[in-house]
């Protein structure tokens, strides 16, 4: 489960890094945002640990979005959405449902 964990903690990265890199900003760094010569420290937004944190954001969020598939043995097990087996659970129940109200 630990790799899988990993998997897709750096899917769900990479895909937050992805949106975020689209960005051609320049930020101000720095404490007090002027070195030695008195000039502003620049830095490329797509270069910055604020990127990065910004892309870290929410991630435990869409780990939880992912439900363990049982019927499936390999590193799709963990995958968004429902899984077949609760699928055709909510289709029974649905049958049952229509089949009281005929």
């Amino acid at each position: 489960m630990h790799n899988s964990l990993c998997k897709y903690l750096s899917v769900e990265l990479e895909t937050r890094l992805e949106e975020t890199g689209k960005s051609h900003e320049v930020i101000v760094t720095g404490y007090d945002s002027m070195n030695a010569a008195g000039n502003k420290k620049r830095k490329k937004y797509t270069t910055s640990e604020l990127r990065l944190i910004e892309s870290l954001e929410g991630i435990c969020d869409k780990i939880l979005e992912y439900n363990i598939h049982k019927e499936r043995k390999d590193s799709t097990r963990f995958a968004k959405g429902m899984s077949q087996t609760f699928k055709t659970l909510h289709g029974l129940v649905d049958k049952e449902i229509g089949r009281a109200h005929v």
